[in-house]
C-alpha cells in the first residue's frame, strides 16, 4: 500500500536532472598572477593568446596580472590553470578565486 515504484521514481529523477542542467552556470576563475622583474609584458602576451582566457589585465598592488578564465567546467579550470598557466615562463605565483556571483 502506497509504495512508489522505482521505475517511476527514476524517471522523474532523471527528468529533474535534464531541466535543470541548462541553467548551470560555467566556472569563471579570476587568476591573480605574480610575475617575475620585467616579465610582465611578457607572461601577458602568452596569457591572451590562450583559448578560455576571457580578459588579461596588468595591476598595481601585490600581483602583477590579474586574468579571467571562463570553462565549461570546474575541471576543466584546474586542467587549464596546473597545465597551461602554470608552465608560462615568467609567472612566479598564482591565487586563483572562483567567481561565486549569479551572472543573471
Amino acid at each position: 500500500m502506497g509504495e512508489i515504484p522505482t521505475r517511476k521514481l527514476v524517471t522523474t529523477m532523471e527528468i529533474s536532472v535534464a531541466r535543470a542542467s541548462p541553467t548551470t552556470m560555467a566556472p569563471k576563475a579570476f587568476i591573480l598572477i605574480e610575475t617575475g622583474v620585467g616579465k610582465t609584458r611578457e607572461v601577458s602576451s602568452a596569457l591572451s593568446d590562450l583559448e578560455g582566457v576571457a580578459s588579461v589585465d596588468a595591476v598595481t598592488g601585490p600581483y602583477d596580472i590579474v586574468a579571467v578564465i571562463k570553462a565549461p567546467d570546474l575541471a576543466s579550470v584546474g586542467e587549464m590553470i596546473t597545465s597551461t598557466v602554470h608552465t608560462i615562463d615568467g609567472i612566479v605565483r598564482t591565487v586563483t578565486c572562483l567567481s561565486v556571483s549569479d551572472p543573471t
